[in-house]
């Protein structure tokens, strides 16, 4: 499945089909390196500040348009920081699947609850 798939589950807060995304993938890293420059344009573009926009980006906004997907700056800073914790654990010997899914799903679980108090 696509990073265009995978960022929609995440931010429609799709639990099943983000391992489902994550899952069907073979190559970890592969997916968290397209997965971060795709969420570095879609901060760009939420911030104002691309120049231009990639062939991923102009993609996934209209996945958002179609599917009325809604998100705010920090929400994708947070995101873009359990990235970076991903690769870390990757770093450090952490299996790759094991490190993607369960940073996203904690991340996703963790807004969820925020969300509900």
């Amino acid at each position: 499945k696509t990073t265009i798939e995978l960022l929609t589950a995440i931010l429609q807060m799709d639990l099943p089909n983000v391992i489902s995304c994550l899952r069907s993938n073979k190559e970890m890293r592969g997916v968290l390196h397209s997965l971060r420059w795709l969420l570095f344009y879609v901060i760009g573009d939420a911030a104002k500040t691309n120049k231009f926009q990639t062939a991923d980006l102009k993609a996934f906004l209209a996945v958002k348009t179609k599917n009325k997907i809604k998100y705010n700056l920090p929400m994708l800073i947070k995101l873009q920081m359990v990235l970076v914790k991903i690769e870390q654990a990757m770093n450090q010997g952490v299996n790759e699947a094991v490190a993607m899914e369960t940073f996203i799903c904690e991340l996703m679980v963790n807004e969820y609850e925020d969300s509900s108090r």
